[in-house]
């Protein structure tokens, strides 16, 4: 799935290029199939794990809960994120995007039509006796 890197070259005046040791990948873009769990407290902190297709080597990646970004990371060869808390303090779902690259985000789901793209926010759950 992978193209060859390619080395980047720069001209300043359109003809005459400078040698550089930069090298670019062009990534087939990145698909959100799933999330699990998909229901946590709104207060935040639970831990995500996202699966996803063309799931490229990556140093930094990212998660969009609605709009609130939050950093991801490695966890057992696993991209989890921890859900950040409601942004409104309330219930209700939002949508999940990923960005392998830490900027370039998947599309948004419909949470109606794709609900296991998305996250329900709930009240913490308390015990009583």
């Amino acid at each position: 799935n992978f193209k060859a890197p390619l080395l980047v070259q720069l001209a300043l005046n359109g003809l005459d290029f400078m040698s550089t040791t930069t090298y670019f990948r062009f990534l087939e873009n990145t698909t959100l199939i799933k999330i699990v769990p998909n229901v946590g407290s709104n207060t935040g902190g639970t831990p995500i794990v996202l699966t996803a297709s063309n799931m490229n080597a990556t140093t930094q990646f990212r998660c969009k809960f609605g709009v609130q970004e939050v950093e991801g990371y490695m966890n057992a060869g696993k991209l989890v994120c921890d859900s950040p808390s409601a942004s409104n303090g309330g219930n209700g779902s939002v949508p999940v995007a990923l960005a392998l690259d830490g900027q370039s985000y998947s599309p948004s789901p419909d949470c109606a039509l794709e609900p296991q793209k998305c996250f329900m926010y709930r009240p913490p759950f308390t015990a009583s006796r």
